[in-house]
């Protein structure tokens, strides 16, 4: 994130709009967005990205840093979790929390317009989620933004599926995704289905890009509320990663890709985000092909907020855990 940026009229305007809101809901819908994820809200607007995100120029940029950017654990991250450093087809993956005998796997692709690599807020999630699940979760450096396109990432995350089920049952493998990693981990299941291949035993969904050209015409109410994301701004960056493939098709829009096959699906999205809609939609296509999933709307809560350390994101974390367990089926 672009820590330059000053904090406008504009921005300041924005903020005390947000925090108005905010307050509202404490003392008039008992207390339902709690303080920390006040602060959390709070914080993603003063980070400056959807500000970057708007402009040419700041996409630009993200670009450039993106490909300077070294994938692996922030020196400043400290885990319960064991890290484990591997490689697959030449490029890095992190496994935390790998122990002998069976375990639950969790592949983790992570969000960040396809363009930023994991944050430290996305390290220390991984790792609560191993604690909590007792799962191993893989963490790879995916193919993106600016040197790859949706098809080498797909290419890349297939063959890596591929490898976790040789070793583990389906049944005990979660593709799990947040933001662009939660439409990657869609578009995947996706291709299994269309393939005729294993699925996962669970996709898990944290506020998915299902759409990368973001067409849905009722989306510009929901992108004023959102703290973090410009829509333009991410329209102009999943055109580049979708690489010249149809609008329509599911590896770019897997909002409207095949469903019948998938095996139990549980998303989680905010109100107050750019995403919702979207994947409500995608919950009700769900339902339509009976595929078993469950849907979490977080009320008044920012983009793919269970990844935060707070009592909503616990909340969130705990149904994730039960989910990867098999403690719970969804209808």
């Amino acid at each position: 994130m672009n820590k330059g940026y000053g904090i406008d009229q504009q921005t300041l305007k924005a903020m005390a709009g947000n925090l108005k809101d905010s307050v509202v809901e404490l003392t008039q819908c008992g207390e339902h967005l709690s303080r920390q994820a006040m602060l959390v809200s709070l914080s993603l607007q003063l980070s400056g990205l959807k500000r970057q995100l708007s402009t040419s120029t700041g996409r630009a940029k993200l670009l450039q840093t993106a490909g300077r950017t070294p994938f692996g654990l922030p020196r400043s991250v400290h885990l319960t979790s064991s890290v484990t450093k591997k490689r697959f087809a030449g490029r890095p993956v992190m496994v935390l929390n790998a122990q002998p005998g069976p375990q639950p796997v969790v592949l983790a692709l992570y969000g960040g317009a396809y363009v930023l690599a994991p944050t430290k807020v996305h390290w220390q999630f991984y790792d609560r989620l191993a604690q909590t699940s007792g799962a191993q979760v893989w963490v790879p450096d995916y193919p993106h933004l600016p040197g790859a396109t949706v098809d080498q990432a797909l290419a890349y995350l297939h063959r890596l599926y591929a490898a976790l089920y040789d070793q583990t049952p389906v049944s005990q493998i979660t593709l799990l995704g947040d933001s662009a990693g939660g439409g990657l981990a869609a578009s995947l299941t996706e291709e299994l289905v269309t393939q005729g291949l294993p699925v996962p035993g669970h996709l898990v969904l944290l506020s998915p890009w299902l759409d990368l050209h973001l067409t849905n015409p009722a989306l510009p109410a929901y992108a004023r509320r959102d703290v973090l994301l410009d829509q333009a701004g991410l329209q102009a960056l999943g055109a580049k990663f979708a690489g010249g493939r149809s609008a329509v098709d599911y590896r770019v829009a897997p909002l409207r890709g095949p469903l019948n096959g998938m095996r139990d699906v549980q998303l989680f999205v905010g109100t107050k985000e750019l995403m919702c809609l979207d994947t409500i939609e995608f919950a009700n296509r769900l339902a339509s092909e009976d595929v078993p999933a469950q849907l979490v709307i977080g009320r008044g809560l920012y983009h793919a907020y269970p990844l935060y350390a707070t009592p909503e994101g616990q909340a969130a974390l705990l149904a994730m855990a039960k989910t990867i367990k098999g403690e719970v089926k969804h209808d």
